[in-house]
């Protein structure tokens, strides 16, 4: 890890980029993959750049891993509630729209 203030070889500052009406917080790295494995990943998800392929991964690895954490959850006894009831609202709600 670089001294507060340097940056270690490989990596860059992260800065913002100006969306309309939004901040995206942009980090540029350089990676180390197997050009295989990212020719594939271009292709099955049908992105242009390789960036944008590695994004949706990332993007996708960590949505998977969230929701694995919540699996977890069961049986610990942080959430209290009846599921019969929420599923009943649930339905209620669909049945307006």
């Amino acid at each position: 890890m670089a001294a507060p203030g340097r940056v270690e070889a490989g990596e860059s500052i992260a800065r913002p980029a100006t969306l309309v009406g939004a901040t995206l917080m942009v980090k540029r790295t350089n990676l180390v993959l197997r050009r295989d494995l990212l020719r594939q990943a271009v292709s099955l998800s049908g992105e242009k750049t390789y960036s944008r392929a590695v994004e949706v991964a990332l993007t996708d690895f960590v949505r998977r891993a969230k929701a694995r954490k919540i699996l977890d959850l069961r049986g610990s006894g942080l959430w209290k509630g009846r599921l019969d009831e929420m599923r009943r609202d649930r339905g209620r709600r669909n049945r307006r729209s």
